[in-house]
């Protein structure tokens, strides 16, 4: 899916709500990903293909599954939006499925990812721990 100017009309509405959906797919899924089964991550990158600058190789992906899945958040650096690094934690059920996430961002003009992560990554996990029903 090309990315379009948001001010000019090269590109119909429907483009730019498909753009934005892939876009919220990316967010919700990254921190989520480590408790999907192998169906629902081959559909994740399916969907990553319409967002220009998300990783799509499955190794890669699988890389930040297995980083993830230890520390227990997932990290973003320019995934969605040029200049964005995000943090973000699963929040899960009672069983332990992810329904949601607590995902923070921040501007590559402020932060560097490893200040970012140290600092917000804490945070992140503790707020998705209060909500989750875990």
């Amino acid at each position: 899916m090309p990315r379009c100017p948001e001010q000019s009309g090269s590109c119909s509405s429907a483009s730019r709500i498909l753009r934005r959906r892939a876009e919220h797919i990316v967010h919700f899924a990254r921190p989520n990903i480590p408790f999907y089964d192998e169906q629902v991550i081959d559909l994740y990158h399916r969907i990553l293909r319409a967002v220009s600058r998300t990783t799509t190789e499955i190794p890669k992906i699988m890389e930040h599954v297995k980083r993830a899945r230890q520390t227990g958040y997932a990290t973003s650096l320019e995934q969605v939006y040029v200049g964005e690094l995000a943090i973000a934690a699963a929040l899960k059920d009672r069983e332990g499925r992810a329904f949601g996430a607590v995902h923070v961002a921040g501007s590559l003009g402020e932060w560097q990812l490893d200040d970012f992560e140290r600092r917000v990554a804490p945070l992140v996990v503790a707020a998705a721990a209060a909500i989750s029903f875990a």
